[in-house]
This record gives structure tokens, sequence and C-alpha cells, in this order.
């Protein structure tokens, strides 16, 4: 058995800043990131026989670009951003194998084009209250307006003490081999719905005068619609990607560090969450546990220096 991997990657992006005043700030950026992906697999029987060997390669060519904009003014208590994104991304599949079985080679591909549209508004009340709110809008050909948005507000109780709280909703896009793949075991659905995500969080944090010791303790809530999963599919003998879940997610985030000398520093990390998914849609949405997302994950780590 011989395996070997050859990549290649092409970038180039450029910018722009200009400040036409001291609280106005402009930014155009510019990018394009090519990279090929070949996999070569080799594998020869045990007596060596050239005429048995299977060759096998299989190559990703993946394309992205896009041109953005953003504008930032301060003024008094308040900040404000906003900008354009335009993206263009395209992956290219290929499979070939040789041997003494040769098979007709697997091969696709899929494009997307996409328009951001976003803003973000950050507002000071009496230096103790500093609510937050931004949105974005994604504009995809073939596809309906994609809404997302985010507001939440930070409280300092104290020099020592803070309190966040925070609500969002977002979405996800299938990704290009989820709607165009073609291959021996997938294929593509292009009519995937986005999963859809709703979101809240809530949190304490402390730090010492004397920066010493902090913590932080988090409360968070989490719900997924129409989660994107493969199902085998007995017609088409082929695994078809399917908006048929759901997920719930809660739980707590704990974190500490503390500086014990001058230059020894620890962080402790835990997060306990309970998760559970439904098994299908089939009008009624049976909820079980999500296995693959363990109820308790910790950290521990030291830095000294």
């Amino acid at each position: 058995l011989y395996d070997h991997q050859k990549d290649k990657n092409r970038s180039f992006d450029a910018h722009y800043d200009w400040r036409p005043s001291s609280t106005v700030d402009v930014r155009f950026d510019a990018f394009f990131d090519r990279k090929t992906l070949t996999y070569i697999s080799k594998f020869e029987e045990f007596w060596n026989n050239p005429v048995d060997t299977v060759r096998t390669v299989t190559t990703y060519n993946k394309r992205s670009s896009g041109l953005t904009g953003r504008i930032q003014k301060s003024f008094r208590n308040t900040s404000y951003s906003g900008g354009i994104d335009w993206l263009y991304g395209s992956l290219d599949y290929r499979n070939e194998q040789s041997g003494p079985f040769p098979v007709s080679p697997d091969k696709w591909d899929g494009r997307q084009r996409q328009l951001d549209i976003w803003s973000a508004f950050s507002i000071g009340i009496g230096g103790k209250i500093r609510p937050d709110l931004s949105g974005r809008i994604g504009l995809v050909k073939g596809r309906s307006a994609q809404p997302s948005y985010n507001f939440g507000a930070i409280y300092d109780l104290s020099p020592n003490w803070q309190m966040k709280a925070g609500f969002g909703h977002a979405y996800r896009l299938p990704s290009l081999a989820d709607q165009f793949a073609q291959d021996t075991y997938t294929r593509g659905n292009p009519d995937l719905a986005a999963e859809v995500t709703y979101s809240g969080v809530g949190s304490v944090a402390f730090q010492s005068t004397s920066q010493r010791l902090s913590a932080r303790l988090s409360v968070f809530r989490q719900r997924v619609k129409d989660l994107i999963q493969y199902a085998y599919d007995p017609d088409i003998y082929q695994y078809v990607p399917r908006n048929v879940n759901r997920f719930n997610s809660s739980g707590i985030d704990i974190s500490l560090r503390s500086v014990l000398i001058k230059k020894l520093t620890v962080d402790l990390a835990a997060v306990y969450q309970k998760a559970e998914q439904t098994l299908d849609s089939s009008g009624t949405y049976v909820y079980v546990s999500a296995f693959y997302v363990p109820n308790l994950t910790w950290s521990l780590a030291a830095d000294y220096r």
C-alpha cells in the first residue's frame, strides 16, 4: 500500500486603507486563493505483480475569491461599521482508477456566488452599559435571502465584575460538496436549505484588581433547525444529504486563570452540556441524546516564562 499527497497553493490579496478623518476608517480588500489537492493511492499484491496494481488518483481543485469594502465611524460613545462582501467559490472533483478492473472516472463540479450586506452598532450608556446590535443578509443566486443578526449588552457592575448577555440568529449554507457531489458513494442535493441556528448566552466575569486572578461563568443554549445529515437512499444505492434533523444543546462554561507566581500562570476550563437530536422529521420530532457530543470536557494548562 502506497499513499502520496501533492498540494499546490496559489494566493493573492490586496488591501487599501483610507482615513478621511480621525473618526472615520474605510478599507477595501481583494483576495484570490486556489488550492489543488491530489491524493495518490497505489495497492500492490504481495507478489508484486505489476498487472495486479491498482492506482487511484483523486484531485480537488478549490478556488475562492472576493471583494470587500467596509466603513467604520466613531462619535462620542457610539461606533458604527458596515460593509459589502462579494464572494465566489468553486470546487472541481475528479477520481480516476487504473488496474486490472478499470472503472469510469468520477467527476463533478460546483459554483456559488454570494453577496453579503452587513452593519453593526455599539452604544455606550452612562459609561457602564454598552448595548450592541449587528445584522447581515446573504444573497445567493437561486436561494431566498438569508438573514442573521445578533444583539447583546455588556454591564460593568464594578471595576472587578462584569455581566454579558446576548442572543443571535445565524445560518450555514450547504457546502459545494453537499449540493453537487456525484461519486460512487454520495450524491449532492441542490435543494438543501440552509441550517438555521438560534443561540443565547449569559455570563458573569471577575478580575481581581491585581489582575492575578480572573474567572468567567457562562450559561448557554443553542437550537439548530434543518440540520444537514447524510442518509442512505436504497433506490440509488448512495448517501444523500437531507434537512431531516434538529439539534438542541444547553449547558455551562467555566474558565479560571490564576497567576500563582510571577512567571507561572495556570488556566482551567470546563464545559458541561446536554445535547439532543431528532432522528427524523416524520411529522413528530422525537429527541434522543446526541452521543457524539460529550457531556463534560475540560482542560488544564500551565505556562511558565
